[in-house]
This record gives structure tokens, C-alpha cells and sequence, in this order.
């Protein structure tokens, strides 16, 4: 397993090829690179603005966030995020980590990403018009831990996050003090061979997660959810060895809540993207849900008060 996890994570750069040609062409059209420095750092990141939303003020800000050895462009291409994000009415930015990586508290780098991500939202609020009460962060595997992080330390901007393939890790939750409540939405697989839903090692010595049991536990009592609890089973479509089931944890304070999506079968992937390796290495893609879809109509329920 362990063999298994280290080849996956190695390979991870794979995402880069993972997109048809067409959705490529599409992308550099649409995305564009800027770029900053922070502390004489040069950072650099693309984003998308929908037609419809420029020169509008109180637009709402998602951050993706990608995975080890990924990049922005990568991750917007596997997800294809931004089609989704024009659709609702979103500003998307694609990050790029430093060495392909963000610095999420499990002590695998010592770059300020929290800076330079609290940079990148004072920029778009200024240049855009972004609603300050209508900012998110999603990730996929390390992006989705650094997201969990960006909800502890800067509660005071982010109004929801989502994290796939991604729990909280064992170094995150006792340092984890968000100033308000936050709404979270985890999406994980069963089968998943880098980032077990039931806690434990990461990939390969890669730190390690509580179980999504414990990391939804956490967070309904930072948010202190009233105990409602809506399980659902949700229809299948194509068949493709995944089910999804759906709970929902509300009755928060400020009208937060906690959400897990649990793919049954699913591995180490976004939902309806791209089976980017063998599922023998990283475990089944569900296409039973989307992740952008699920994640955007999440998002548009929450704002911070």
C-alpha cells in the first residue's frame, strides 16, 4: 500500500495531461497569469473573470487550491472549474504553490502561503469588487488540506471551504481556532490509498489525518451544529463501481454547516474529472456526482456574516 501511495504521489504531475485538447484550448483563452512577489518571493497564479460579472461590484471569490506536484493551470483543467465558475458567477483563481506544494501545517514546507493567499483576496477586492462576505477556498489532496487550514487562521475572511481527498491532519487540530464559525464540505472515497477516510498515514511519510468521522466531529463543534443530521443516498447514474451518500449537519451558528459527501468505491480523485492513473494506484473516479457543481451550489448558500 505504502509502495502504492509513494508511485501515486510521485506521478501526481500526471493531472497536467489529464484534460482533453479541447478543454486545454478553452483554458488559455480564458485564464489569465499575473503574478506578484511576497517577502522577495515571486508567486505566480492564473485566474478567470466571467464576462458577465466584470465591472459588477459584490462578485463573489473562489480559490482553488491543487494538489502535490500540480499546478494552477493543472488543477483548473482537471476540474475544469472555471466553466462551472462562470456559470454561477464566480472570480476563480488558480494558485501555484512553491515546488508544486502549499504549506498546509503538516510541516512539508515553510512558505507563508497564508500571506500570499490573504494577498490575493485584498488584490481581487480592490481590482474586482469582490464581496468580502462571499470569499472560498476549495482543494483537492494538499490544496484541500490547506484549504482546512485557511478556514482555522483566517475565519475572519473565508466564509466556507471544500475539501476532497483531504481531512484534517493530526498536526492541524490542536492549533485549529477559527475566530467564527466556518462551513465545511468534505468530499472523500472509501477506497481512497493516499488519504484514508479513516485517518491515519498520508502517501508516503506525508504526516498524518484524524478520520473524516473525527474531522466532521471537529468541526460541528467549532460551528456548533444543533445535532440535525439529513442523510441521503443519492441516485446513481452511469455505473462506474461508486455510490455516493450525502449528510448534512446544520443548524449552526451564523447558518453554518457541515457536509460529507462519502464516495463508496471512489479513490483519490475529483469527481467526474479524469481517471489521471490507474485506479490500481490512486482508486476509482465517481461520476456518479460533480465536484465543481457540488462545491459552487455549497458555496452559494454561505456568506459570512
Amino acid at each position: 500500500m505504502s509502495r502504492r501511495a509513494s508511485i501515486a504521489a510521485f506521478l501526481f504531475l500526471s493531472l497536467c495531461l489529464g484534460a482533453a485538447v479541447s478543454a486545454a484550448a478553452r483554458t488559455r483563452e480564458r485564464l489569465q497569469n499575473a503574478s506578484m512577489n511576497i517577502d522577495g518571493v515571486r508567486r505566480t497564479y492564473v485566474y478567470s473573470v466571467p464576462e458577465p460579472v466584470q465591472g459588477r461590484d459584490n462578485v463573489p471569490l473562489v480559490l482553488v487550491f491543487h494538489g502535490h506536484f500540480g499546478t494552477g493551470p493543472s488543477m483548473e483543467r482537471m476540474s475544469r472549474f472555471s466553466d462551472t465558475a462562470a456559470k454561477q458567477g464566480f472570480i476563480a483563481i488558480f494558485p501555484n504553490g512553491i515546488q508544486r506544494g502549499w504549506n498546509d501545517g503538516r510541516g512539508l514546507s515553510s512558505t507563508d502561503d497564508v500571506a500570499f493567499t490573504k494577498a490575493r483576496i485584498a488584490e481581487f477586492e480592490r481590482r474586482f469588487h469582490v464581496d468580502p462576505k462571499r470569499i472560498y477556498a476549495a482543494g483537492l489532496s494538499n490544496g484541500g488540506f490547506f484549504s482546512e487550514r485557511l478556514a482555522c487562521e483566517l475565519s475572519d475572511q473565508i466564509a466556507a471551504v471544500a475539501a476532497v481527498a483531504a481531512l484534517m491532519s493530526d498536526a492541524l487540530e490542536p492549533v485549529c481556532k477559527p475566530s467564527r464559525p466556518v462551513s465545511i464540505l468534505y468530499i472523500q472515497g472509501t477506497k481512497d490509498p493516499i488519504v484514508p477516510i479513516g485517518g491515519g498515514a498520508i502517501g508516503a511519510q506525508r504526516g498524518t489525518a484524524i478520520s473524516l468521522e473525527d474531522s466532521v466531529r471537529f468541526w460541528r463543534s467549532r460551528n456548533h451544529t444543533q445535532g440535525e443530521e439529513a442523510i441521503t443516498d443519492l441516485p446513481q447514474g452511469t455505473p462506474d463501481g461508486t455510490s455516493v451518500q450525502r449528510t448534512v449537519y446544520g443548524g449552526g451558528e451564523q447558518g453554518s454547516e457541515v457536509i460529507e459527501y462519502v464516495i463508496e468505491g471512489g479513490g483519490h480523485s475529483w469527481p467526474n474529472g479524469p481517471q489521471y492513473l490507474p485506479a490500481a494506484l490512486v482508486g476509482k473516479v465517481t461520476h456518479q456526482i460533480d465536484g465543481c457543481e457540488v462545491i459552487l451550489e455549497f458555496f452559494s448558500r454561505h456568506r459570512r456574516e
